[in-house]
């Protein structure tokens, strides 16, 4: 159950969080990644969105354009972009 499992991750990574000090709040949803976290920056009045990014540019990035570059461009708070160690 990807679901599930999904959601054990979110609320370890939640937990390692807030014991360092960060108020944290997770939410799993389904839908396009791009429209949800748009969807829920807004009604969530959140302050900084955090992203991680591979930094690829494959081909459906370019023609569609990546999730990362969605969200940027749609939100009026800031965007922090964090490349993955590979």
């Amino acid at each position: 159950m990807i679901h599930g499992s999904l959601s054990g991750a979110a609320t370890s990574l939640q937990r390692e969080l807030q014991g360092e000090g960060f108020e944290v709040n997770s939410v799993l949803e389904m839908g396009d990644p791009a429209t949800e976290i748009i969807k829920l920056a807004r009604s969530a009045a959140v302050d900084l969105i955090a992203m991680t990014t591979h930094g690829h540019r494959f081909i459906s990035d370019i023609v569609r354009g990546s999730t990362a570059d969605k969200v940027r461009h749609s939100v009026e708070m800031p965007v922090l972009l964090l490349k993955v160690q590979e």
